[in-house]
């Protein structure tokens, strides 16, 4: 029998390439790269090296490999994100050795605090749990250790890109409508990933994975267009402020680290995936439905990312408080009930809900992007300090805003 072994990979600052620009078909863009390349991961890839997807969104992939490929595997899938992206690099570790049947449990030396607490989570007799939460030991060490990434020589004396100012620029230039853009590869590539088709097509100018489920769950109430850039998405607005709201539940290594066996972990992810993704839908039309009926408007907002239990949505600010609000309820509600419907009647139950906290920062449209993103990441992490407080059993939902 062929021996497998667990390989799982995560993006490195995700944030810092997609918010690079502050140019929304550039957001879209990277976004949309990042995707193509799980997609590869999930379907050209695994019919090519013959490994299993146990799980694999929002930046972040666990696989069953051939042992004897998980090396070359590892490999690919660095170029594939290098390839795809040009400076995005993904961190991926694998089990070596431990992880057979009769392989003894890692040394204790090795493995962080966190990563204990997810070992002690796990039942004495969850061979699986154990093995999971070895590896996300492995991978936070891997990440701490990385030393290396993608280099764009800027000589002193080059034109440097329009865009991110970094780079130089790569000729020819980009034309958009009657202006051209002198951009470097990295923007050129993003900018042509993102950019719309034609605006009098709706239907194939709505831009974004996560903007055309949208669209596509509730494209018999949409009239009005989706946004060309972040001038566009406020400019109805009282005044043109826009928020950026950054998502994530609460303690859900710890949930994950329960599961027994692939099938449980399996099933565990798909409810987080799917309630994140209803509840943030839901949010959405629910408080922006109105706004998206004016066929003289554009959408009032743009969804960024939606990977497992993580969101990120910019949105007018207007709308912002009620749709953080209405997500948090709405993820508690329909993890409750996917947990219930698809894993707790398997046995393994837990009494604590499900719950998850969000970070929102308003700002002048013209505020740099990549600031409010890493603004709202603070944020985020004093919401779940806040949630671990005030909760009674486990957390609490929890809302910051700047």
């Amino acid at each position: 029998m062929e021996h497998r072994v667990y390989l799982a990979g995560d993006v490195d600052a995700i944030k810092d390439y997609v918010f690079e620009t502050s140019s929304l078909p550039q957001i879209r863009g990277g976004s949309e790269l990042l995707q193509k390349c799980e997609d590869a991961i999930k379907r050209d890839l695994k019919e090519q090296y013959g490994y299993e997807v146990i799980y694999c969104a929002g930046g972040s992939f666990l696989l069953e490999v051939p042992a004897d490929q998980a090396a070359n595997i590892k490999k690919v899938i660095e170029g594939l994100y290098r390839d795809t992206t040009l400076v995005a690099t993904v961190t991926i570790v694998y089990e070596d050795g431990w992880g057979a049947p009769d392989a003894p449990p890692p040394p204790a030396q090795g493995l962080t605090g966190w990563a204990r607490r997810l070992v002690k989570a796990a039942r004495a007799d969850n061979e699986f749990g154990r093995r999971i939460a070895v590896l996300a030991a492995r991978m936070r060490e891997a990440k701490r250790a990385s030393v290396s990434a993608p280099f764009f020589q800027a000589l002193p004396f080059g034109r440097r890109c329009d865009r991110c100012g970094k780079r130089m620029v790569a000729l020819p230039p980009c034309r958009i409508g009657d202006d051209q853009e002198l951009l470097c590869l990295v923007c050129k590539k993003r900018l042509e990933q993102g950019r719309g088709h034609q605006e009098d097509d709706q239907e194939r100018d709505i831009r974004g994975k996560f903007n055309r489920k949208f669209w596509e769950k509730y494209k018999g109430d949409i009239s009005a267009k989706q946004p060309r850039d972040l001038d566009a998405l406020v400019q109805d607005a009282p005044r043109r402020y826009l928020a950026l709201l950054y998502a994530d539940g609460n303690d859900i290594g710890r949930l994950l680290a329960i599961a027994r066996a692939r099938e449980e972990y399996e099933a565990l992810s798909d409810a987080l995936s799917g309630a994140t993704e209803e509840a943030l839908y839901r949010a959405l039309y629910e408080v922006c439905g109105k706004a998206l009926q004016d066929k003289e408007r554009c959408w009032p907002f743009d969804i960024v990312n939606i990977g497992g239990d993580d969101v990120t949505v910019l949105v007018q600010a207007g709308y912002a408080w009620e749709v953080g609000v209405r997500f948090l309820k709405g993820f508690e509600e329909e993890m409750a009930r996917r947990l219930g419907e698809r894993w707790l009647r398997g046995g393994a139950g837990r009494s604590a809900p499900v719950t998850a906290c969000c970070g929102i920062v308003i700002a002048d449209v013209r505020y740099p992007i990549r600031y409010m993103a890493h603004l709202a990441e603070g944020l985020l992490r004093q919401a779940k300090r806040e949630a671990k407080r005030v909760g009674r059993e486990g957390s609490a939902s929890t809302l910051s805003f700047l």
